[in-house]
């Protein structure tokens, strides 16, 4: 999270910066800037979350018997501009979020 990139959480007891990103030291907020207007980004997305597709094969011994096929994804892709991991946060911070999973489902159903 960009907000919790500030120089004195980088700083060394002796005298010298330790594993800082050149945006940190760029930015040159001395303490953490949590809630400040300067990380505002533009949150519009657009989300394909969940899909499924099926297919039905008739009469595969006799007339009743049937097989239907069925796969489903969900949290397939989100297009946006948005440089963090989910826009659609739900307090604001995008701070601790772990990502949405991609989930698959087959379904198999025998009709006979």
């Amino acid at each position: 999270m960009k907000a919790d990139e500030y120089i004195q959480g980088v700083y060394s007891d002796q005298g010298y910066y330790s594993n800082i990103l050149k945006s940190t030291r760029d930015r040159g907020f001395q303490i953490q800037q949590l809630y400040t207007d300067y990380w505002l980004e533009k949150g519009d997305f657009f989300r394909i979350d969940n899909v499924t597709l099926g297919y039905t094969f008739n009469k595969l011994w006799n007339k009743s018997s049937s097989l239907r096929l069925t796969l489903g994804v969900s949290n397939l892709c989100t297009f946006t501009g948005y440089e963090g991991i989910d826009p659609e946060i739900d307090n604001g911070i995008d701070r601790n979020v772990y990502p949405r999973p991609r989930t698959y489902n087959l379904g198999v159903n025998l009709t006979f």
